[in-house]
């Protein structure tokens, strides 16, 4: 959108700071109180063991997340996936995607690819909010967005409802890969829009 359209667009539809929703200028991501506060991840540490020097063994090489799910990053987030606010989606893509070029990861990813819904779900909600998140990242990123290559399965019960043990049973062949030989070789970059125990 050109920047004259933005602020065409602000008189009629002010941008909204997506932490506090107090109306910002029209470029703004966030206001400058919120921007004070905001709860910002330590990008030199592991954000899972909180190590510099990382010994986790997952089944990912890297995790990248802007902002812990606290003091309005959650609120921008519920407003994404539970209230239709898909400006949020932008807003909070160009945080991870400042993340991930200050970390230098952005340089060795091949693929932008959403965790899916299942169709139940996305029949519900009318939209896949991480595919939403992956849609901008890709864009930012000059980056392949593959949306079909990951397909949920099994409809599984809601992670923040779960302890840590069942997350992991929950999630178990939930998702199957749509064409394994697409991804053979490729680094690819999963978005979700919040990450649990991962």
């Amino acid at each position: 959108m050109s920047k004259l359209v933005e602020m065409i667009t602000h008189i009629f539809l002010p941008n909204r700071c997506m932490f506090c929703r107090k109306t910002i200028e029209y470029n703004q991501l966030i206001c400058s109180e919120c921007h004070k506060n905001a709860p910002l991840t330590d990008l030199s540490k592991c954000l899972i063991c909180g190590q510099a020097d990382c010994r986790c063994k997952n089944y990912f090489h890297y995790l990248v997340s802007p902002f812990y799910y606290e003091m309005g990053a959650d609120t921008a987030v519920q407003d994404l996936k539970f209230n239709n606010n898909l400006h949020n989606a932008k807003k909070l893509a160009i945080c991870m995607t400042n993340c991930m070029q200050k970390t230098k990861i952005d340089k060795r990813i091949d693929v932008v690819i959403p965790i899916p819904l299942h169709r139940y779900d996305y029949k519900k909600r009318g939209y896949n909010q991480a595919y939403e998140l992956a849609y901008w990242v890709s864009d930012l990123l000059k980056k392949p967005l593959w949306q079909d290559t990951l397909i949920k399965i099994t409809r599984t019960r809601k992670q923040h409802e779960l302890s840590a043990a069942q997350r992991s049973i929950n999630v178990l062949s939930a998702f199957s890969v749509n064409d394994g030989n697409d991804i053979q070789g490729k680094v690819i970059l999963l978005i979700d829009d919040v990450f649990t125990t991962g």
